[in-house]
């Protein structure tokens, strides 16, 4: 990400959650915190947690000639039987197990 971030001038927007996951510090990384940052012109990022706390998403209002956009990258992940999307919570429990939990996840 460093070297994309210097080739093109661009700052890198990490959620705090993922600090202790950066191996490479930088001063193009800036960190955000909270439920949502807004970038400006109608681009705001979602954190979204799961496998990692500070998994995040962008919203692009203007997106899909206007009816609004959410780029998720591989937060949602469409199940084989392609009846459900799975809000995911690690890649492991897409692993067949005989075990089935059948709580609520909660933020």
């Amino acid at each position: 990400m460093v070297e994309f971030a210097h080739a093109f001038g661009a700052t890198i927007w990490l959620h705090a959650g993922d600090r202790e996951h950066v191996m490479r510090p930088d001063a193009s990384i800036r960190f955000w915190s909270g439920e949502t940052h807004a970038l400006g012109d109608g681009i705001t990022l979602v954190n979204a947690p799961g496998h990692f706390d500070g998994a995040t998403m962008l919203h692009w209002a203007g997106g899909a000639e206007g009816r609004g956009a959410l780029l998720s990258g591989d937060i949602f992940q469409v199940v084989p039987d392609r009846k459900h999307l799975s809000f995911m919570r690690s890649y492991p429990n897409l692993i067949h197990s005989p075990l089935v939990w059948c709580g609520t996840w909660t933020r």
